[in-house]
């Protein structure tokens, strides 16, 4: 357990150093990694599609579960078929002893810092693609991540045909920039700042022209508490609001349902 810890620790450093200058790897070496997209509440289970990228950050300097002179770099990894598990190859640093998978795959090079879109596209439990936030670390001696939700989820159905769109507010963090500070192998999410802030509310649309009734739909948010004040539904170009109080604590990769949303006259 103190190892395990100690490995966490050393992942927290990184995240805090992410915005200074990296430091010169050593020569390259082709790793690959088995990961495992998590199985997700309401039978839910997302899949890895065929070229499918992965951000990979190789840690080098974790020995014995001991945190010595920290270096790192950021890594594309690609797979070559899908599945709920799927191999991920890349080059990375010689002398990395810890690896941590990002998804979805960014450019960024920065740790524990999660967009979750204040703009949506409502998803099903059928769609290729399930909207995720998620990450998971592995060391060299076991080259195997099952991967941890960083986001949380609201599920609704929607009463009544010719909605086009929603709007959710809150008095909590619904979308947004956040950050993750790992501890103990748990993740707890903090709010953005000035720069990249968070947002009190959510707008959504179908993937269709209208959403369709007797219909799940998801919508990610970041995990914590969950406070929602009311919600506009839109058809015809007219809002319909409904005010309305729910309240919860949502965990990470879990999700919340809000029964179906309708038109009140």
């Amino acid at each position: 357990m103190m190892k395990k810890i100690l490995i966490y620790a050393a992942v927290c450093w990184v995240a805090l150093a992410c915005t200074e200058t990296e430091k010169k790897s050593s020569d390259p070496e082709k790793i690959s990694i088995s990961v495992t997209m998590p199985a997700l509440p309401s039978g839910i289970q997302p899949l890895w599609h065929d070229g499918e990228a992965l951000k990979v950050v190789a840690v080098a300097g974790v020995e014995d579960g001991k945190v010595g002179h920290v270096e790192y770099d950021h890594c594309r990894y690609l797979t070559e078929k899908g599945g709920v598990t799927s191999v991920f190859s890349g080059e990375s640093r010689g002398d990395a002893d810890t690896y941590i998978a990002f998804y979805p795959f960014s450019e960024e090079k920065v740790l524990f810092k999660i967009p979750i879109p204040r703009q949506q596209t409502a998803a099903t439990a059928s769609d290729d693609y399930f909207p995720l936030r998620a990450y998971g670390i592995c060391n060299k001696e076991d080259l195997s991540i099952t991967l941890k939700p960083l986001c949380s989820w609201i599920s609704f159905k929607v009463g009544g045909k010719g909605i086009s769109g929603i709007h959710f507010n809150a008095e909590s963090a619904l979308s947004g920039t956040f950050g993750y500070d790992v501890t103990d192998s748990r993740v707890t999410a903090w709010n953005g700042d000035e720069e990249e802030p968070f947002y009190k509310d959510l707008d959504l649309k179908p993937a269709g022209t209208y959403f369709e009734e007797d219909v799940t739909y998801f919508a990610m948010i970041a995990p914590g508490p969950f406070i929602l004040t009311g919600f506009t539904l839109k058809s015809d170009n007219v809002g319909h609001g409904v005010k309305i109080e729910k309240m919860a604590e949502i965990a990470q990769g879990g999700i919340y349902d809000l029964g179906t949303l309708q038109i009140m006259f």
